[in-house]
């Protein structure tokens, strides 16, 4: 059964809370419900005072802000990476707090665009929403994604910002190749 609301979320907090300096988690939602879960996830983190860099490379800008709006999320402590929208040929929207890929594969621009947001964080408890691993696999080879993830988890650390790291739990290989980058693993089931 789906726990779209239950105790992954007091599990969440309890990590969040507990965890000395900066954290990178792996968040394993269910794959019939991730969306919502994720949206909660930043909605929770958001509870907890937290800014947000969303990082998309399953769903554009517009859809994203509709599902996270829909959950009550604070539209201006979210900024958003947007590797769909250009790419399906979709419209951008004239908005300071998102800024378009070109693809998911371009693991340089996925980089940059961190970069980019980041300064636009107001000083104090910011972490990245990165949507989602699985997705990278799709475009990438496991050791490409693990070294990419090697770099951000390294960069995000050394920039005090603190990390979840989307994966669905369809490669188990995948997955344990890139778990060792995290501080732990947050499931929804």
């Amino acid at each position: 059964m789906t726990d779209i609301d239950g105790a992954w979320l007091s599990e969440l907090e309890s990590k969040v809370v507990s965890t000395k300096g900066t954290w990178i988690y792996l968040f394993e939602p269910d794959s019939d419900t991730y969306l919502r879960q994720g949206a909660k996830l930043v909605k929770k983190m958001q509870d907890l005072d937290y800014f947000c860099i969303y990082i998309s490379l399953n769903r554009p800008h517009a859809d994203l802000a509709v599902l996270l709006e829909n959950e009550s999320v604070d539209s201006k402590k979210v900024f958003f990476a947007d590797a769909v929208t250009i790419q399906a040929g979709g419209e951008r929207a004239n908005s300071d707090n998102v800024v378009y890929l070109e693809s998911p594969r371009d693991l340089t621009d996925l980089s940059i665009a961190i970069d980019a947001l980041a300064p636009k964080l107001i000083t104090g408890k910011k972490f990245v929403f990165f949507d989602s691993l699985t997705t990278l696999l799709l475009y990438h080879q496991p050791n490409s994604v693990a070294r990419f993830i090697h770099f951000l988890t390294s960069k995000l650390r050394s920039q005090d910002v603190n990390g979840m790291l989307v994966a669905l739990p369809q490669d188990a290989e995948a997955l344990a190749l890139l778990k060792q980058f995290c501080d732990g693993t947050l499931k929804t089931t």
